[in-house]
């Protein structure tokens, strides 16, 4: 509860998963920045290459700030290489235990939304942490252009994924209905 952790269900992330419109390329960047335990980028991609016979290289990046959940993480990323590797699909994965916000809230500014050298992703997804920042909190500070009284680091999350976005990229995101009250 302390770090606003609720893990989703196999259900939902399979659903989640096959929402996203199917693409015919050989290549895909996809992003977890809560990642928890890896459930939601294997469906993701899980969908992807059973729609998608062009695909051959899949780039994830993963965040977590919880380091309990690293072996789980690098043993789930293991076998889903292996099982694209069955399928002529290249993984290559990158885990970060940085907190996401502060090491990605200069895609907010407004000087990073033309950089030609920027990570965008074709498909971001995310259970992402659920609670309330205070307005003197490191991260809301860090993000200060975008917040307007007391925010939600799902929030942030979701505003900053929005710029690290292709322009024909999808963002899948579990969020609750307060997403869309208050300023």
């Amino acid at each position: 509860k302390d770090k606003g952790q609720f893990f989703t269900p196999h259900g939902i992330a399979k659903f989640m998963g096959s929402i996203a419109t199917p693409t015919q390329s050989t290549t895909i960047r996809i992003l977890d920045p809560g990642c928890g335990s890896l459930v939601l980028s294997c469906a993701l991609i899980e969908s992807i290459a059973a729609t998608n016979n062009c695909l051959r290289e899949v780039i994830l990046d993963v965040y977590d700030t919880d380091t309990c959940l690293t072996p789980l993480i690098n043993k789930v990323a293991n076998y889903l290489k292996e099982w694209l590797e069955y399928r002529n699909i290249t993984l290559h994965t990158s885990l970060y235990n940085d907190d996401f916000v502060i090491s990605n809230h200069h895609y907010l500014s407004s000087q990073d939304l033309f950089d030609s050298n920027r990570v965008r992703y074709d498909y971001i997804i995310s259970n992402p942490p659920y609670f309330k920042l205070a307005k003197d909190d490191y991260r809301t500070q860090s993000c200060i252009d975008i917040v307007d009284g007391q925010t939600n680091i799902y929030a942030l999350f979701m505003a900053i994924c929005s710029r690290m976005l292709k322009d024909t990229g999808e963002m899948i995101f579990i969020t609750p209905r307060s997403f869309a009250s208050g300023r």
